[in-house]
């Protein structure tokens, strides 16, 4: 804000005054595109516009339920949309575009006609009613501690790690007739308290994401679904899905619930003392993070991975689906159990040791996207899609070092960008001449 508030002081001061009024009349074009877009057509053209910005995305599970046919998902739209939403969605994009008009205008003004303090008076003014109308749709106050700081009833959770250094995943079960949101503890708000969160809106890829979930807890006709549709996964109504083996596969070792489950070996409660209605419940059958496996089943259609993945009699601590018929299959000859060691676990950098005296795949139990890259001792090689969700890598035998990094355009661009913003603005604030009092 300083460095901005600096080179917009820079581009004022000029004799030509050029640079600011470019700055501000890009916004005032795309502002105008805006509202001619959303002001333009009847509802119908409205919903079709949106239906080809979604086809846009292939992995999203709607696009794909429709197979990227934009008129099944204009219909898909309008199935789904609730009494007056439509108009409250182009009412809200109306006066987005129309208030960067207003604003973009009266700036352009204020520069060419005013001057002094009184034209600094009006861009301050115009400034703080612009911040002030776009904050008073989303935004709300709550106390810094319902952000801040995690429920008591999870912590020992937050005391926990698995065997591999990786703090465990959570989820959630309601009530059968519970909707999706659950307000006691809402998807993503572990994120800032540090924990692995199983629950949230669709992370990469969407599809696969909550396919992976209803494997383990179906869609059933007149019952709250686990998946959203694509807006994500949410929690578990059925008890039995604690149990299934997706689950131990997955990583989620403690599930918050206000319901009353029976515990057992299997499923043990972790509930500190004084902390509500609410329970912990820690399951003891969950795998670690990055396992090795030697034995692979080769299917490319996703409903028969699928299928697959639903049956709880699936071995999956030994067994690892992959869907490319080129991967390499691992030798038959016995060998004694791999060591797998995670040395380093961020968002978008894993580094995991692997020693083994047999080849295989090293699997671990974090999200597949195309934009994944992998090595093994510095070369290039292949990341395979895992158990339909999951990725893995094939191992030969020795010791080996493994390095995950994502480097997708969605994520080297926006850095690119930012970047480049960031350098516009410093030479505007330190390197325009200033004109002289």
């Amino acid at each position: 804000g300083v460095w901005a508030a600096g080179a917009a002081d820079s581009l004022l001061r000029q004799p030509r005054r050029w640079p600011a009024l470019v700055v501000l009349g890009i916004g005032l074009v795309g502002s105008l595109v805006g509202l001619l877009w959303a002001w333009s057509g009847d509802d119908a053209e409205f919903v079709h516009a949106i239906a080809e910005l979604l086809a846009a995305d292939s992995g999203h599970p709607e696009v794909r339920k429709a197979g990227g046919n934009t008129e099944a998902i204009a219909a898909g739209i309008g199935q789904a949309m609730a009494d007056g939403e439509l108009a409250n969605n182009r009412a809200a994009l109306l006066a987005t575009a129309l208030r960067g008009l207003v604003a973009g205008g009266v700036g352009l003004v204020g520069i060419v006609l005013l001057r002094g303090r009184l034209r600094w008076i009006v861009l301050i003014a115009l400034t703080a009613l612009e911040l002030l109308h776009a904050g008073l749709g989303p935004m709300q106050t709550v106390p810094s501690a319902r952000v801040s700081t995690a429920p008591t009833v999870i912590a020992g959770l937050l005391q926990a790690t698995d065997s591999n250094g990786v703090r465990p995943r959570l989820s959630r079960l309601a009530a059968p007739n519970q909707g999706r949101i659950t307000s006691w503890y809402p998807g993503n708000l572990p994120g800032y308290h540090g924990i692995e969160d199983a629950m949230g809106y669709n992370p990469l890829p969407a599809a696969r994401f909550e396919e992976f979930f209803e494997a383990i807890e179906p869609d059933r006709e007149g019952k709250v679904a686990v998946a959203f549709g694509g807006a994500g996964v949410g929690a578990f109504h059925d008890p039995a899905s604690l149990t299934h083996p997706l689950c131990d596969l997955f990583g989620i070792r403690f599930v918050l619930t206000p319901e009353a489950v029976a515990t057992g070996p299997q499923l043990l409660d972790r509930t500190p003392p004084d902390t509500g209605p609410f329970r912990l419940l820690e399951r003891t059958t969950t795998l670690p993070r990055a396992t090795f496996v030697r034995q692979i089943d080769i299917l490319a259609e996703p409903a028969d991975r699928l299928a697959e993945l639903s049956r709880r009699e699936r071995d999956v601590r030994a067994r690892v689906i992959l869907e490319h018929e080129s991967a390499t299959q691992p030798s038959s000859d016995p060998a004694p159990p791999a060591t797998v060691e995670i040395v380093e676990h961020t968002d978008e950098r894993v580094v995991i040791r692997v020693e083994t005296e047999g080849d295989g795949y090293l699997r671990l139990a974090d999200p597949y996207d195309a934009g994944w890259r992998a090595t093994i001792d510095g070369q290039d090689t292949e990341v395979f899609a895992a158990d339909h969700y999951l990725r893995a890598v094939y191992v030969g035998p020795g010791e080996h070092e493994v390095v995950f990094t994502y480097d997708a355009a969605r994520v080297l661009w926006p850095r690119y960008s930012s970047v480049a913003a960031l350098l516009l603005i410093l030479l505007l604030a330190i390197g325009l001449p200033r004109k002289r009092p």
